[in-house]
């Protein structure tokens, strides 16, 4: 048995290497999206490299262990091995973009080659780290060799787990929104480089034992080691299908923001070390080790199975914890992580328990200590590997959310099932009934017919609570009011169609939230007209986010060369499928091209240029769409642009506070100098240039009466257009916005605002009016001069051009004083 202060000393290391490696995983992931992009295929890869990283790391270093004199000393040298990694990142990083870049330059954008290259540089830069990140929890058990492993053990991975727990929240809710990237990612690799330190001073003194005590031995029957390590695999295999098809789900109720994730990754590991915490007071009970594990595996599948059918209920959980936080978001964050918990705890609890006992059962002697647990490692990560590639795409596209969680659950019974039948065949009567029950029980559960109610699995209860009256009445009269067309649960994301029984109002949903339909057709036109109106020979245009497919419809009117529109989401894809009367089947246009690719992958690696790029991504504080609001992505929006090209962002003021819509303002601005503000309703168009453009009156007019009159029109002469939507341009804006921040990739302001997003709708549209009233504001006290070029080629037709500017504001004018 290991001395206190000794003991004590393991267990803060291992802690804070926990701690390290978690943060360092978001950072790093982070770091990679921006360049491979943010699809569930980038993403899949990434994650695969990093866990095959740690099962290598895993079981290279455990067998070094046991071979050389001073373990303490290669643990120290593997804490280093992560700083110098950390360090290196953001570096090396650069250095693999501009070869991926290069190399892909030589093949098709569409090429299967993208996924090689992905790989392989994603292993060039995560190998390193994940190598000594998989080898310090081997080098520590070789240290244990003398003591009692289980018990020893099973504490040195709670607390490792517990550290990485404690990261993963930390780095989405405090860390990154507070200290930005890089200060979090400096934080990370001095714990590691501290702990190297205190490792290397530790390693010159004798190693600190008490005499051992020799363990209770445990009944294990012989030759389990192969059985166990298969059944290592598949749990870890099962274990992350599970925490994928937990996280399309829960972000359903609780957002597609990086708080979510953060909470449910939390959830998740402070489980998993609860459960290996547990396994020594499981292993005093249980003297069967094999058979423990079997049963573990046996309750996991359970209890999957038995709370599957009310999952659909949780968003009025969550309406009540709404109502109990009054506004106050940290309180709703910690009130919903019970909610999360009795969701996905009790299948992590126990697959936390899973995991000391397999190194238990592969590790029943002193000899090769090291070596044994970096085995257990290696089976249980890559089965984790299997389980996330198979788990993300697979399972959801080939059987659907549902389904998955009752084919992963079916896999953990007969994992049970089969070691314990395996392992022994002749069991007691009282044995044979527990498992024949179960897997009777199992059997019924999986049979049974019953469906979620897919309205209340896509009805944005994180987004659309209703304080005012009774906010279950209010919520349950939203639903009634929805004809759910279709449900698509697709790679990425789950996407509904739905229809408004009330004014045949069509709209899509992205877990749970709007992200378009026919009530915004004012918006969606009016986005893709406006750079087309104004710029003086567009040809060449991107669109990115398809949508409904009405500005991609509305961009088609006007005869350019070439329309590229790139979505991330094939289940948006197929989404808009149902607006094809309102977007006026506008993919179908031969000019048009639409790729299925991360919009900022695509402009990093694709060679042409345009004439105006379109960007009506989601809101700005949504994880993965945040990417396309940074002061880096509208560089790279700028060097695609061909000169005198213009950008055109919409921005949603109901999902901005005043802070942060003067933060985006800035952050345009600065990369758009030439930068013209138009707004239509809760709306914002932001219009930029690298150069001063001025709005041609005959060209927009011309454009207007010659390819903008049919059903995708907004408005029908310049002077309207300026009236109602213009407010002003690049000197007011700076000025407005002078004193905010930039939102860049290492600073993300805007991500982390969803804590001002995801709370009552009424005030969204509060806040909406409030940016409208700041806007219009500076409008009133600055005073404005229209960038108007081309008002006629002759007296006459000035004349007129300058009488059509002055009636249309002074109706507008009349209109709005009749509306206060």
């Amino acid at each position: 048995m290991m001395s206190t202060p000794y003991k004590n000393t393991l267990l803060v290391a291992l802690c804070g290497s926990g701690f390290s490696a978690l943060v360092l995983e978001v950072l790093w992931t982070r770091y990679l999206s921006l360049t491979f992009g943010s699809t569930i295929w980038a993403v899949g890869i990434v994650v695969a490299t990093f866990m095959g990283g740690l099962a290598l790391g895993g079981a290279l270093f455990g067998r070094i262990a046991d071979r050389i004199r001073n373990p303490l000393r290669l643990y120290a040298l593997l804490e280093l091995g992560i700083a110098l990694s950390a360090m290196l990142f953001r570096p090396a990083l650069h250095g693999v973009e501009s070869g991926y870049v290069a190399l892909h330059g030589q093949f098709s954008i569409a090429s299967a080659l993208s996924t090689i290259l992905l790989l392989g540089f994603s292993s060039l830069l995560l190998l390193p780290p994940t190598l000594c990140m998989g080898g310090t929890l081997p080098v520590v058990g070789s240290l244990l060799k003398r003591g009692d492993f289980p018990r020893e053990i099973s504490l040195l991975y709670a607390v490792n787990v517990v550290g990485a727990a404690v990261g993963a929240f930390l780095a989405g809710y405090v860390l990154i929104p507070y200290w930005g990237l890089s200060c979090t990612e400096i934080f990370a690799y001095v714990i590691n480089m501290g702990l190297a330190v205190v490792f290397f001073w530790w390693s010159r003194r004798p190693l600190d034992f008490h005499e051992p005590v020799v363990p209770e031995r445990t009944s294990t029957p012989e030759n389990t080691s192969t059985p166990i390590l298969a059944g290592t695999f598949l749990a870890g295999s099962c274990a992350l299908s599970l925490q994928l098809l937990w996280n399309r789900v829960m972000v359903l109720f609780l957002g597609n923001s990086t708080y979510a994730f953060a909470s449910i990754l939390s959830v998740y590991l402070i489980s998993m070390a609860i459960g290996s915490a547990a396994f020594v007071p499981l292993q005093k009970k249980f003297r069967n080790l094999p058979t423990l594990f079997a049963g573990l595996a046996i309750l996991s599948g359970l209890y999957v199975l038995g709370t599957l059918p009310f999952y659909d209920q949780i968003p009025y959980a969550l309406l009540t914890i709404n109502q109990m936080s009054g506004q106050n978001w940290w309180f709703y964050v910690f009130a919903a992580l019970p909610i999360v918990f009795l969701v996905i705890g009790p299948p992590a609890l126990l697959s936390g328990a899973m995991f000391p006992a397999a190194m238990a059962i592969h590790s029943p002697d002193t000899q090769g200590m090291g070596e044994r647990v970096g085995k257990v490692v290696l089976y249980n990560t890559l089965g984790a590997v299997v389980g996330s590639l198979v788990g993300a795409f697979w399972i959801v596209p080939a059987v659907g959310l549902q389904n998955g969680f009752k084919l992963t659950a079916a896999f953990l019974l007969l994992l049970g099932s089969a070691i314990t039948i395996g392992l022994y065949r002749t069991m007691v009567a009282s044995a044979q009934c527990w498992l024949g029950g179960a897997v009777v029980v199992a059997i019924v559960m999986i049979g049974l017919p019953f469906r979620w109610d897919a309205k209340l699995m896509n009805s944005g209860v994180y987004y659309y609570y209703v304080s005012e009256g009774d906010p279950k009445t209010a919520f349950q009269g939203r639903l009634a009011r929805q004809q759910l067309l279709e449900s698509i649960e697709g790679l990425d994301a789950t996407v509904a169609v739905m229809e408004d029984m009330n004014n045949g109002v069509r709209y899509f949903t992205v877990n749970g939230k709007v992200d378009g339909g026919t009530r915004d057709m004012a918006t969606q036109i009016l986005l893709g007209q406006l750079p087309i109106l104004i710029h003086p020979n567009p040809q060449d245009v991107l669109v990115i986010g398809l949508g409904t497919g009405v500005t991609l419809g509305a961009v088609a009117q006007y005869p350019a060369r070439r329309i590229d529109c790139v979505e991330i989401s094939p289940a948006v894809m197929k989404a808009a499928d149902y607006f094809q009367e309102v977007n006026l089947n506008s993919r179908s246009d031969s000019r048009v091209t639409t790729y299925l690719q991360d919009a900022r992958n695509f402009l990093l690696l694709h060679p042409g240029k345009y004439d105006v790029v379109i960007s009506e991504p989601s809101n700005p504080w949504q994880a993965g769409n945040a990417n396309l609001f940074t002061l880096e992505f509208f560089q790279i929006v700028r060097e695609r642009l061909n000169p005198g090209g213009l950008f055109c962002q919409w921005i949603p003021l109901y999902d901005l506070s005043q802070e942060n819509l003067k933060v985006l303002l800035r952050t345009f601005a600065e990369v758009f100098p030439g930068v013209h503000l138009f707004i239509n309703g809760p709306d914002l168009f932001m219009l930029g240039s690298v150069d001063e453009v001025g709005i041609h009156y005959q060209g927009v007019k011309y454009r207007l009466a010659r390819y903008f009159q049919g059903r995708l029109s907004v408005t029908e002469t310049p002077a309207d257009l300026l009236s109602k939507h213009y407010l002003f341009s690049g000197k007011t804006v700076k000025a407005f916005a002078r004193d905010a921040d930039l939102n860049t990739d290492l600073f993300p302001i805007l991500e982390y605002s969803s804590r001002y997003n995801l709370a009552d709708q009424l005030l969204r549209m509060r806040r909406a009016d409030q940016n409208r009233a700041d806007l219009y504001g500076v409008v009133q006290r600055e005073r404005q001069t229209l960038p108007l070029t081309g008002l006629g080629n002759s007296p006459e037709e000035k004349e007129q051009a300058v009488q059509e500017i002055l009636e249309s504001f002074n109706r507008e004018k009349r209109e709005a004083t009749s509306l206060q």
